[in-house]
């Protein structure tokens, strides 16, 4: 499901991956696994890059410095705070 992410089509299929990612896993990629995956993109710098855009949209939720697999969609932070 490609969403329009301002004209971005590799922040849309980075943003679909780990969408797909958390729906299959239910955990986050790691940034090499982004890479692997085909989105368009090479380096995990490159990656790292869209992440931060996609957190300053509000796409996913603020990373933790340091911490592997910390790359959150909104919608699972959403679907947390609605559970009883």
């Amino acid at each position: 499901m490609t969403r329009n992410y301002q004209g971005d089509i590799t922040r849309a299929k980075i943003m679909d991956f780990i969408d797909t990612y958390w729906r299959e896993n239910g955990f986050s990629p790691t940034l090499r696994d982004i890479v692997n995956a085909g989105v368009g993109v090479t380096s995990t710098n490159t990656i790292t890059y869209q992440l931060s855009v996609l957190e300053a949209n509000g796409d996913i939720m603020p990373r933790k410095p340091g911490l592997p697999r910390s790359i959150v969609p909104k919608w699972v932070m959403e679907n947390i705070r609605k559970e009883p």
